[in-house]
């Protein structure tokens, strides 16, 4: 939906609303609030492919990648394994780095914080990547 037509049926339940018919404006509301939530999950869901995709081309595709919501936040936590299963690194991405970055800035600043260099150096320790850049915390010194 575009602006366009997201502007029509706000201005549409807000006649509602004036004219006593609540309940209209607000299923049209929670219609719109509903797609807007949709389509915030695709790009979250879009963004995260593409860090998969390049956490994979940096094992040359000899890794699995594996992620989760961190417990009840909404942080990610994403494992990159060997193909027989085992751990090789932690990371965890912020939301705020996801949401507020698009997938061609989230690339850009993985390549520029030298994402694969940190990597090896930290092991199996967990990289925190956030828009203030990659930290390892049990490494204090390791960061960029």
């Amino acid at each position: 939906m575009n602006l366009e037509e997201r502007l029509e049926k706000t201005m549409l339940a807000i006649t509602f609303a004036e004219d006593g018919k609540h309940e209209w404006a607000r299923k049209l509301l929670s219609e719109l609030d509903k797609q807007r939530r949709h389509k915030a999950k695709n790009i979250l869901r879009d963004r995260l492919a593409t860090i998969q995709l390049y956490l994979e081309t940096l094992g040359d595709r000899k890794v699995k990648i594996e992620k989760q919501k961190l417990f009840n936040s909404k942080h990610y936590l994403i494992f990159i394994k060997n193909l027989t299963g085992l751990v090789r690194h932690h990371l965890i991405f912020t939301y705020q780095f996801v949401s507020e970055n698009t997938t061609v800035e989230i690339i850009e600043k993985l390549m520029s914080w030298n994402l694969a260099d940190l990597l090896a150096k930290a092991g199996k320790h967990v990289v925190l990547v956030s828009d203030q850049g990659l930290y390892v915390p049990s490494l204090g010194g390791l960061n960029r």
